[in-house]
């Protein structure tokens, strides 16, 4: 595929959709992991967030408030949301402190005793409410209909997939990637659902080898599994929204090419509406068990 489209295309759609493309290679090794010896974790998982939610780019941030110590804010978050009107959210103010003088009862009447009106005021220290975060509207860098087909094929890697021992945690709204680099230095597995996105890497500060028999599936994919079984428990689940222009085409695996009617083998798969195969060059079996294809350059 990185053949077909090209090294510099390729680069290109990467820089366009967020990614630092400066220490990439300008060489086939872009598809084989070259493209992560440069990128953290938090990095990649905010590059999978894209893949999450329908292509928009955001931006990690991890301080939401700085408050001085007299209460009047110096700094509040403006992160980039897909939603704005749906993902603002008011932060949680802690509940009112109220002080009350020895002299006031839990009715609020005086207690017997106590004299003069300075034994019966109250105090009250009230901690500011912060105003809800200012998102910002976040730009959409990925045409939404590659994303949701992007979302059918990273599904697959968990259902069938390098990705299948996550089909313990008993959802079919996660899908994901494992990611083994040259001689096992970088192990990875990034995976999500509509709502959560998350990503494990395992390896040495020095980029030395972790073993041969150590892969994504098996380093840093079950370190995933723990930790989405405990931050989804009790969550729905969620599923990327289809958009419109997206065709579902009975196919034949081993050609790709559309199947004819009463095909036994074809199966189901995406297209983006305008590049799904011609059904005129249908191949396949028939019902008679005879295969459609009579042009021999379509088998490879």
């Amino acid at each position: 595929v990185l053949q077909a489209v090209g090294i510099e295309n390729s680069l290109k759609f990467l820089r366009q959709i967020g990614f630092d493309t400066g220490g990439m290679p300008r060489n086939l090794q872009l598809a084989v992991g070259g493209g992560t010896l440069e990128l953290s974790p938090l990095e990649v998982a905010t590059h999978y967030a894209k893949f999450a939610n329908g292509g928009y780019r955001i931006d990690s941030w991890h301080i939401q408030q700085v408050l001085a110590r007299d209460g009047s804010e110096l700094y509040r978050a403006q992160p980039l949301a897909v939603c704005p009107a749906c993902l603002a959210e008011t932060l949680p103010a802690k509940p009112d402190e109220e002080k009350a003088t020895e002299a006031e009862s839990p009715d609020g009447e005086a207690e017997a005793g106590t004299t003069g009106p300075a034994q019966m005021e109250e105090t009250v220290v009230t901690e500011p409410t912060p105003a809800p975060l200012e998102a910002r509207q976040a730009p959409q860098v990925m045409d939404p209909r590659s994303v949701y087909i992007l979302n059918s094929m990273l599904r697959d890697v968990i259902q069938r997939g390098t990705g299948r021992a996550a089909r313990a945690l008993g959802r079919q709204d996660l899908a994901g990637k494992t990611g083994t680099t040259d001689d096992a230095r970088n192990l990875w597995f990034s995976g999500f659902n509509h709502a959560l996105v998350a990503t494990a890497w395992v390896g040495f500060d020095e980029e030395l080898p972790l073993g041969r028999r150590e892969y994504g599936a098996t380093a840093a994919l079950p370190i995933w599994i723990r930790f989405m079984r405990d931050a989804l428990r009790g969550e729905p689940e969620t599923a990327l929204h289809q958009p419109d222009g997206i065709l579902s085409v009975r196919i034949n695996p081993d050609t790709g090419e559309a199947a004819p009617p009463g095909s036994t083998r074809a199966i189901f798969e995406l297209f983006v509406e305008g590049t799904e195969p011609d059904p005129a060059l249908a191949t396949g079996d028939h019902p008679d068990g005879s295969d459609a294809n009579s042009r021999p350059e379509l088998l490879f």
